[in-house]
């Protein structure tokens, strides 16, 4: 980072949502700062850890909201070529998801060539080989400590798995704000259950053995959409399923 670099300020997460184990489990209450950016020109950098803009920024950001501060590359004019794309690194909890260029000219992209972040945003419940009673019927749980009572939901505005465990649980159906929340699966008899996450929309892709029989199934609810302003808020994807096996 050096004076005279353009950065884009964006905050990730941060929005508060209902914790009651109802169906309005992951409603959106507030987006606090969830979503708000602006760009700032850099005109000093005193040390590692701080950074002098131009002029006062519009928005205030919190730093367990996630906050990234982005440099953005600034080009007179940007052709990708055919066989090329520029793709966003991957969302790892603090940083990623997010493609920012700036041009005084033209981009030109082929029909080969892209600008990709499909799959770089919020990651999908993370495996988790934890097992229910054989037999026992679908469980629809909205919010769980337990990952005997569902899949683990998606990340979303309102935090990833960590801050869920603070929200009463990242387990169960319950989808929070625009994650989708985790399934789950019973099996009649035999080994533990199979549980799925939710993911993005909460659909399921189970492969559930052949030799036992699903006693039921219930699918991780959907993440919400967001309504927002793209003029003064913006969010990253949220991305796909993730298969809970608890055969191992």
């Amino acid at each position: 980072m050096s004076p005279g670099d353009l950065i884009l300020i964006m905050q990730m997460q941060g929005a508060s949502v209902n914790t009651t184990n109802t169906t309005a489990y992951g409603e959106i209450t507030s987006y606090n700062n969830a979503g708000l950016y602006e760009f700032a020109c850099v005109s000093a950098v005193p040390g590692t850890t701080s950074i002098t803009v131009t002029l006062p920024l519009m928005n205030a950001y919190s730093a367990s909201g996630n906050t990234q501060v982005i440099r953005v590359p600034r080009f007179t004019s940007l052709t990708v070529a055919t066989v090329g794309s520029i793709v966003a690194p991957a969302w790892n909890g603090a940083t990623g998801g997010v493609v920012a260029i700036e041009t005084t000219g033209s981009i030109a992209l082929s029909t080969a060539s892209a600008i990709n972040v499909s799959g770089r945003g919020f990651r999908g419940g993370a495996l988790d080989n934890n097992s229910s009673t054989a037999g026992s019927g679908p469980i629809t749980t909205y919010r769980s400590t337990s990952g005997n009572d569902g899949a683990e939901k998606g990340e979303s505005i309102a935090g990833s798995a960590t801050a869920y465990d603070v929200l009463n649980g990242r387990y169960g159906r319950g989808a929070i704000a625009n994650g989708g929340g985790g399934g789950y699966i019973g099996i009649t008899s035999g080994t533990p259950a199979r549980t799925v996450a939710g993911g993005a929309n909460g659909t399921t892709t189970s492969t559930a053995v052949t030799e036992f029989t699903p006693n039921g199934a219930t699918v991780g609810a959907g993440g919400s959409l967001l309504t927002y302003n793209p003029v003064s808020s913006l969010f990253i994807p949220v991305s796909g399923t993730v298969l809970n096996d608890a055969n191992g």
